[in-house]
């Protein structure tokens, strides 16, 4: 059975009692980045606050927590290296479109690869992929940094 995160009301609820000196803003931060999810409302605050802040689009490259990489880095073990290029390229990517992760992924990777190289992700859930338009989505947040977290530092340069 699925379940969802907390609505936006119960995660700033958690947030108060948990880390009530967040400012405002961080606090709206970690509820976008958290999607509701207990786990990261409650560890992204650390994270955040022991972090220098990241250059690049927000919440790119969110900094995490022995939990949090606990919790969401073991969904990408195994994943062949062509799908793995690909997820990193959708992590560092801002946009969603397939086709421009596709090139920007074969171009790091050293060989074109196809659309197909995303299907052990969609088979593991990490994403999907919608079809009109084409484009990428990680099923949650905490999975794109995840992506980031997992790779390594002259992959992610690439």
């Amino acid at each position: 059975m699925p379940l969802g995160g907390l609505d936006a009301a119960s995660s700033q609820e958690l947030l108060a009692e948990h880390h009530p000196a967040l400012s405002f803003s961080t606090r709206l931060r970690v509820v976008e980045a958290s999607a509701g999810n207990p786990l990261g409302l409650l560890e992204l605050p650390t994270a955040l606050a022991a972090a220098a802040p990241a250059p690049g689009p927000p919440f790119a490259a969110l900094p995490a927590t022995v939990r949090l990489r606990r919790a969401f880095v073991p969904e990408l073990v195994g994943l062949p290296a062509a799908t793995r290029a690909v997820l990193l390229a959708a992590a560092v990517d801002d946009s969603d479109d397939l086709g421009e992760i596709l090139g920007a992924a074969s171009a790091a990777h050293g060989a074109e690869l196809p659309a197909a190289a995303l299907e052990p992700a969609v088979s593991a859930r990490v994403l999907t992929v919608g079809a009109t338009p084409p484009v990428v989505e990680f099923r949650h947040p905490l999975l794109r940094s995840a992506v980031l977290w997992a790779a390594l530092p002259t992959e992610v340069q690439r």
